[in-house]
Parts: C-alpha cells; sequence; structure tokens
C-alpha cells in the first residue's frame, strides 16, 4: 500500500484537523486569509504577497461583495 503525500512532510493528525477548520466567519476578508495563512505555516513575505493581489483583484471588481463575484449565479 502507497503512503500519499500531502505536501512536502507528512502532517499528524492534529495538524490536519487544525488545517480543516475553516476561519472566522466574522473576519475580514484580509483577516480570514492572513489566520489561515499562518495556520498553514506559510511565510510573511507570502502572506503580504497574497494579500496584495487579493486587494486588487477586489479593486478592480469596483468592491463588490463575494455573493456577487461568483460565476454562473446572479
Amino acid at each position: 500500500m502507497r503512503v500519499k503525500w500531502k505536501g512536502h512532510y507528512a502532517r499528524s493528525p492534529r495538524q490536519e484537523r487544525a488545517l480543516r477548520r475553516s476561519p472566522n466567519p466574522k473576519l475580514r476578508l484580509l483577516d480570514q486569509v492572513r489566520e489561515v495563512m499562518r495556520l498553514r505555516h506559510y511565510s510573511i513575505r507570502t502572506e503580504q504577497s497574497y494579500c496584495d493581489w487579493i486587494r486588487r483583484y477586489v479593486k478592480f471588481h469596483t468592491m463588490r461583495a463575494r455573493e456577487e463575484l461568483i460565476p454562473g449565479e446572479g
């Protein structure tokens, strides 16, 4: 039986449960992104880069709500 690797190293069951946990829905979008990225141990520069791209995407779409951006609906 082969073992499937998830990323570069195997994670413990505790780490897997933590990664499946969803971010606090009361937080703003970028705060949710930061929370998830810190939980997954991304570097601070990666976090900054992702947040910058998200900020640009939202600005490009004229600050519409997430629900309005889902393709095929609305």
